[in-house]
C-alpha cells in the first residue's frame, strides 16, 4: 500500500522549525544457523542493509543540545552505546499519512516519527484540522503501542493526526559498512522538540536518555567516557560548537553519495581508527581491518588491503592524520599471515617507517626488515595518546601479538578473534593449547572495546572471549564423542564432528580438528598410530 501524502490543511501555530537524522556479534550455534541470536554471528557473505530511520532531536534552533538514548547490553545492534532514537522501517509505515514530505520517501518520515514516539514518547504530528496534538494524550497511547494493543496507524487515527513532514528535515543517508553483520541503510532526520512534549525512555531495549550539548558529547567521547557509534559521532562533530541552523548544510552533506570518495573509516573509541578493506582472506570473511592508533604518534597496525583503490584510501587516511599533527611512529604486525600484509610495501614506499613485530613473526617474513622485536608486556609510548601494551598471544600463529590501549581500553586482537566466524588453528604453527591459554590471558585484561582482525568491533569483550573458550570446549567434546576404540582417519572424522558445517568448509575444519586431536593427545585422552589414524585412549 502506498503512503498517503496530504497537503497542508491550514495553519499549524506550534510548528516553527524543521528536523532530521547491534547484538554483539559472536558466532552462532548450530541450532540457530542462518539466523541471529543476541550473541550471534552470521555465517554468510555480505548482508543486505535494512532500511531504517533515526532522528537527531534538538531542543531548539538556538541551542545545540541533542537527545541521546543509551542502548541496553541486550540490544541487537550497538549495545552499550549512545545513539539517536530510531530503528528499522516497518511495512505498516506505508499505511500512515504524511504531511508535505520533501527530499525523502514518505515511509522514512513515518518510521522516524514512529521510532521517536516508541523510544522517547515524542511525536512530530499535526491534527488533520491543522492544530497541534495534545501532549496530554500521548503517554496513554504510547503505552498501548508498546504493549501491542494499538498499531502506530491506529494511534494516529485516535489522535486524528498525520505525521508532520514539515517538522522532520531530512539529512543524509548512511549505510553500515560491509564488514558489519547487521547492516542498516539509515535516513537521518533533524527535528526540534515539539512544544509541550518532553522525551522519556521506558527501560527495556533502552536504558536511559539524556540531553547534552554536541561539543560536550564529542569531548566526552574523546575522553573515553561516552560511547558513541560512528555515524552519531560524525553528526555530533558537525554540530559541535554551532547552532543547528548554522550547521544545516554540512549536516545534509553527511551522506553516502557525497562522501563516497573519502576513506571508509570508523571510530568506536578514542584514538583508534578502523579501516576495513578487501583482502585475500578465508571465507566467510572477505575483509581485513587495518587500525591506526594514537594522536601525535601513530601506529599503523596490519596494513592489509591488496586492492589498489582501497590502498590509495589507506594512504590518504594516514596522510590526513599526519596533516593534523600526527607522525607515523611505526607499522606494527600482529602476525605474518598474508591477508594482514597486503598494503605493507605500499605504505612503506609512501611513509618510510620502522616495522615492529614479534621475533617469531620476523623470522617468517622473507622480504620485510623488522627493526624492533616486540616482547610480551612491553609498552609503546605514544605521547599524548598514552601507551600501548604488547601482549604475546601464540596459538593462531607463533609470533601473534595483541595491543591494549592502556588509557582507553581498546584491545586490537588480530586473528585471536573474528566476529564473522571462528578462528582456524592450523598445526604445526597453530597450537590449540597455546591458543586457549592466550584467550584466557586476554580475558584477564581490563579491555573495553575488542577490535578484531575481521568483522565488527564489540564492547562485549569478556563475553566474546568466553564464547570462543566455550566453543572450543564444545568442539573438543564433539571430537571425543566421535572417537572410539576403533582407529579412524582424520578425513573420516571431519564429517562426523563438523556435520553442522557445509562440505565446502571441511578442508578448513580438518585443520581445526587436527589441532583438537593434538591437544587431546597431549592431555592423554587420544592417541595416533603410525598411519595418522586416531582413536580414544
Amino acid at each position: 500500500m502506498s503512503p498517503v501524502i496530504r497537503k497542508d490543511p491550514g495553519p499549524v501555530p506550534f510548528v516553527t522549525d524543521h528536523r532530521a537524522l547491534r547484538a554483539v556479534c559472536l558466532p552462532i550455534d548450530r541450532a540457530s544457523r542462518g539466523a541471529y541470536t543476541r550473541v550471534g554471528i552470521r555465517r554468510t557473505a555480505v548482508t543486505a542493509p535494512i532500511d531504517s530511520a533515526s532522528t537527531l532531536l534538538v531542543k531548539s534552533w538556538e541551542a545545540d543540545e541533542v537527545y541521546l538514548v543509551f542502548r541496553a547490553p541486550t540490544h541487537r545492534a550497538f549495545p552499550w552505546t549512545y545513539v539517536f532514537p530510531g530503528g528499522r522501517i516497518d511495512p505498516s509505515d506505508r499505511e500512515v499519512e504524511v504531511l508535505d514530505p520533501e527530499g525523502a520517501c514518505p515511509h522514512d518520515y513515518v518510521a522516524a516519527a514512529r521510532e521517536l514516539f516508541e523510544e522517547v514518547g515524542v511525536l512530530p504530528a499535526v491534527r488533520r484540522c491543522g492544530g497541534p496534538v495534545d501532549p496530554g494524550e500521548l503517554p496513554a497511547l504510547r503505552r498501548a503501542l508498546l504493549a501491542g494493543e494499538l498499531s502506530f496507524s491506529r494511534v494516529m487515527s485516535a489522535l486524528g493526526a498525520v505525521v508532520d513532514g514539515r517538522t522532520l528535515l531530512p539529512l543524509g543517508v548512511k549505510t553500515t559498512p560491509r564488514f558489519f553483520d547487521v547492516r542498516f541503510r539509515n535516513r537521518f532526520f533533524l527535528a526540534v522538540l515539539p512544544e509541550g512534549q518532553e522525551p522519556a525512555v521506558v527501560p527495556g531495549e533502552l536504558e536511559s536518555g539524556l540531553w547534552i550539548r554536541a561539543d560536550e558529547a564529542v569531548r566526552r567521547f574523546e575522553a573515553g567516557d561516552l560511547p558513541l557509534v560512528p555515524p552519531v559521532l560524525g553528526l555530533l562533530e558537525i554540530l559541535a560548537g554551532h547552532r543547528p541552523d548554522q550547521s544545516l548544510e554540512r549536516l545534509r552533506q553527511y551522506d553516502d553519495e557525497k562522501l563516497r570518495d573519502l576513506p571508509l573509516i570508523a571510530r568506536f573509541s578514542p584514538e583508534v581508527y578502523i579501516f576495513p578493506a578487501s583482502a585475500r582472506t578465508l571465507p566467510p570473511a572477505w575483509s581485513t581491518n587495518t587500525y591506526v592508533v594514537g594522536r601525535d604518534r601513530l601506529l599503523v597496525v596490519d596494513p592489509a588491503t591488496s586492492d589498489q583503490h582501497e590502498g590509495d584510501q589507506l594512504l590518504a587516511l594516514i596522510s590526513s592524520l599526519s596533516a593534523r599533527g600526527g607522525s607515523l611512529e611505526a607499522i606494527v604486525l600482529t602476525h605474518h599471515h598474508p591477508d594482514h600484509l597486503g598494503a605493507l610495501h605500499r605504505v612503506l614506499e609512501r611513509f618510510p617507517a620502522p616495522v615492529w613485530a614479534h621475533r617469531l613473526t620476523a623470522e617468517r617474513l622473507a622480504d620485510v626488515e623488522v627493526s624492533r622485536f616486540l616482547e610480551d608486556g612491553e609498552t609503546i609510548d605514544l605521547g599524548d595518546g598514552g601507551a600501548v601494551r604488547v601482549i604475546h598471544t601464540p596459538g593462531h600463529a607463533p609470533g601473534h601479538v595483541c595491543l591494549l590501549q592502556q588509557k582507553f581500553g581498546g584491545l586490537i586482537v588480530g586473528d585471536m578473534v573474528s566476529t564473522t566466524s571462528t578462528i582456524i588453528i592450523d598445526p604445526p604453527e597453530g597450537d590449540l593449547v597455546q591458543y586457549l591459554a592466550s584467550l584466557a590471558k586476554l580475558m584477564a585484561l581490563d579491555a573495553r572495546v575488542l577490535y578484531p582482525g575481521h568483522g565488527i568491533p564489540t564492547r562485549t569483550v569478556r563475553q566474546t572471549l568466553q564464547w570462543y573458550l566455550d566453543h572450543r570446549a564444545r568442539r573438543e567434546q564433539q571430537v571425543l564423542d566421535g572417537l572410539d576404540r576403533t582407529w579412524k582417519a582424520l578425513d573420516a572424522l571431519v564429517p562426523e564432528v563438523y556435520s553442522d558445517e557445509p562440505v565446502s568448509s571441511h578442508r578448513y575444519a580438518a585443520r581445526n580438528l587436527l589441532a583438537t586431536l593434538l591437544k587431546l593427545q597431549q592431555d592423554g585422552r587420544a592417541e595416533r598410530d603410525e598411519g595418522g589414524r586416531w582413536r580414544r585412549r
